[in-house]
């Protein structure tokens, strides 16, 4: 298992990208998911810079693609998010990323779920193994099941979050964890390796309201940590705590005791 940070570490976020990357390595932590949530604010030069330290230190280095990204539509908009994806798609190889992850996109009022669903399907198959990450919310595209329908007709990687996944259905047991990675293995076939986000998260009418400490709330790491281990998956885990590499470092301990 390797265990990282989305984003620069906590305690080195004045120091730039390069110095937080060898701060990853400092912490006794093996991943970095680089953050243009945002917006796309990186030149190549920098991405191929990033794209060094991380092999040079034996980092792990993952994309997250602008949440602002909307594949559930069909109209003119659709070309800005297309170009956005593969700008970032482009920079990602620079950084020698192992995957892009993207948020799906949004329900479109007065249209179907499952048009939507169709359209994201349609408008991603352009692109080649991006990761496709399971959401949190009501209205958003890409609940588990639909991100599974999404990578079975695209050959895209499902990017399990599994603070989301709880949200919309709870996640109480090392067994509910299991489930979750053997339905991806039924519907998708057998998986070299899963990519996942991980939190404590709030949960509010229904659906993620808001990230939390580890300690603080469910889903509880250990039952993941139990899962992976029982069955022997290659798994990297983004820590999305608030308390970020603080908690990544207490991730990282509880798989290793």
């Amino acid at each position: 298992m390797r265990i990282g940070v989305a984003g620069i570490p906590v305690d080195y976020k004045k120091k730039g990208i390069i110095r937080g990357i060898e701060g990853i390595k400092d912490l006794g932590l093996d991943a970095l998911e680089y953050q243009m949530g945002r917006g796309i604010r990186l030149t190549k030069e920098k991405a191929q810079e990033i794209g060094e330290c991380g092999k040079q230190y034996n980092i792990e280095i993952s994309v997250h693609a602008p949440y602002y990204l909307n594949f559930s539509v069909k109209d003119e908009s659709l070309q800005k998010w297309t170009g956005a994806l593969r700008q970032t798609v482009g920079l990602a190889q620079l950084m020698h990323s192992s995957i892009t992850v993207i948020h799906p996109g949004w329900a479109v009022k007065n249209v179907k779920r499952e048009l939507s669903l169709k359209n994201i399907i349609s408008n991603l198959q352009e692109f080649t193994r991006v990761g496709v990450e399971t959401m949190g919310k009501i209205n958003a595209m890409g609940h588990f099941k639909e991100v599974l329908q999404i990578c079975s007709n695209t050959g895209h990687i499902p990017v399990l979050d599994f603070a989301h996944i709880h949200a919309l259905t709870p996640l109480k047991s090392k067994d509910d964890f299991l489930a979750i990675f053997e339905e991806v293995e039924t519907e998708l076939g057998h998986q070299n390796r899963f990519h996942t986000h991980f939190t404590a998260v709030e949960v509010s009418n229904g659906e993620e309201k808001k990230h939390l400490p580890i300690e603080e709330g469910e889903p509880h790491f250990m039952y993941l940590v139990e899962a992976v281990q029982e069955m022997g998956y290659n798994v990297t885990v983004i820590c999305e705590s608030p308390e970020l590499d603080r908690d990544a470092v207490k991730m990282k301990y509880l798989f290793m005791k």
